[in-house]
């Protein structure tokens, strides 16, 4: 587990907009406008409104998912609840947990431009 950098602000996040949800067989990915992409190679929550607690984390490959939904919603709200999870909420009121719990490999990529991190 590398765990998000030093002084990292989530709030980078806040007002970007999903252009395109993709699939691979270990990995999703978020591409939002302004040159932002999130990279997932591990576990997440994807809570849907109306989902009183977060479901079981998901894992790779993703056989079936309703990320899809994010498509075109902007992010208003991003924050962290310890120094590796990533908690992404969405215009339509979903949320995405991305965990770092992967201690071997990178969890997640962040790439604001020509910044990349990596958890």
């Amino acid at each position: 587990m590398h765990g998000l950098p030093k002084g990292f602000d989530p709030t980078r996040f806040v007002g970007l907009e999903v252009e395109l949800v993709s699939f691979a067989a270990y990995s999703f990915y978020l591409n939002f406008d302004r040159a932002a992409i999130l990279t997932v190679h591990s576990s997440f929550v994807h809570q849907m409104p109306g989902d009183a607690e977060p479901e079981e984390a998901s894992g790779h490959p993703v056989t079936e998912s309703k990320l899809m939904q994010l498509s075109g919603k902007t992010i208003v709200s991003a924050e962290t609840d310890d120094e590796s999870t990533l908690i992404l909420t969405f215009s339509n009121a979903h949320r995405l947990y991305v965990f770092d719990d992967q201690p071997m490999y990178e969890c997640y990529t962040m790439k604001f431009g020509d910044e990349e991190i990596f958890v």
